[in-house]
């Protein structure tokens, strides 16, 4: 082959380098992505796949808690939502710092269980029954809020066990265990941000912190205060009280922890709004806050009431829907 037959082909090939690296680079994005959403929704689904084996007693058939009858708190919830950048709503994705913050949360609840309440353990590092890449699967589930998966998934497990799914979530609470220890512990002011974090807010805006307004807090049991009784989950009072400064005196009769809220409201006791899974603090009056009543203990507070109506709650998330709520009179 001569000089300038070498020199045309060396050239071809160059050119069809050329187009062939060309197309790889035109290519690759679209196929780093279709790969990237395969691999999530793989980790969503085995996420679907442990949730329907173990967290459907607690936290309801589609992971919505009170709602459909759980005793823990809602998990298919937008507080949890993580959007990236390709999201359906055509929202900024969420910051880097927020997500790593949702994750932690998420994967140290499931990890370490909570103090006071029927959340146990799950990581098999601290005695549970989960590997550490199965917690990872389940908070990809719930980060992306494949509850379609949850509910495809559980209706075949359902249907090929011939389990009646009624009867899945949890009714007896005499079968659960309080978990009295754990490896990690969220403020309850810190779990309550997170669990009414808005996703869908303007980017830079902070979700509403809960109200703390002037309401008296927690002091010793003043002498005549109204006797209140607290447990899973109920709250029995003495109905009424006269117009002035009122004292209450709350015990805690159950096993996991609770806390009282006297509000003033006209509203029916099952009827005040609720926001991220407990009454919406900031969207009614509340007059006397009384927060940890660990189980058999007694704290009390004390409040100028006028006369009118009233409701006491747990705001505990999950407790009020749970039935933790009862009208109160002031004469």
């Amino acid at each position: 082959m001569n000089t300038s037959k070498q020199v045309n082909v060396m050239i071809g090939f160059l050119f069809l380098s050329f187009i062939a690296f060309g197309a790889y680079y035109a290519w690759e994005p679209s196929r780093e992505a279709a790969a990237t959403e395969e691999q999530m929704t793989t980790f969503a689904a085995r996420g679907a796949t442990l949730f329907v084996a173990n967290c459907r007693t607690c936290h309801g058939l589609e992971g919505k808690g009170p709602e459909e009858g759980g005793v823990g708190p809602a998990l298919n919830t937008p507080a949890f939502l993580l959007l990236d950048k390709d999201n359906a709503f055509g929202l900024p994705p969420t910051p880097v710092g927020e997500v790593t913050q949702i994750e932690t949360f998420l994967t140290n609840t499931i990890a370490c269980g909570r103090v006071n309440t029927f959340m146990p353990v799950w990581s098999q590092e601290h005695g549970g029954a989960l590997q550490t890449i199965q917690i990872e699967y389940i908070v990809s589930l719930i980060t992306q809020g494949r509850w379609d998966l949850v509910a495809r998934i559980g209706h075949e497990h359902d249907e090929e066990l011939g389990i009646n799914a009624e009867e899945v979530v949890v009714k007896d609470l005499s079968a659960l265990s309080v978990t009295t220890n754990n490896c990690g512990q969220y403020s309850s002011a810190t779990a309550s941000a997170l669990r009414s974090r808005d996703p869908f807010a303007a980017p830079g805006a902070a979700t509403p912190p809960p109200a703390t307004t002037a309401a008296p807090t927690t002091s010793a049991p003043v002498e005549g205060a109204i006797p209140i009784q607290i447990g899973e989950f109920f709250v029995r009072n003495g109905t009424s009280a006269p117009a002035g400064e009122v004292g209450f005196a709350v015990t805690n009769e159950g096993a996991i922890l609770h806390n009282l809220r006297v509000v003033r409201s006209d509203l029916a006791a099952d009827a005040l709004p609720v926001a991220g899974g407990q009454v919406d603090e900031n969207a009614v009056d509340v007059k006397l806050r009384i927060d940890d009543i660990a189980g058999g203990e007694t704290k009390g507070g004390q409040a100028d009431l006028e006369g009118g109506s009233y409701v006491l709650i747990c705001n505990i998330p999950g407790h009020y829907q749970l039935g933790m709520y009862a009208s109160f009179t002031v004469q």
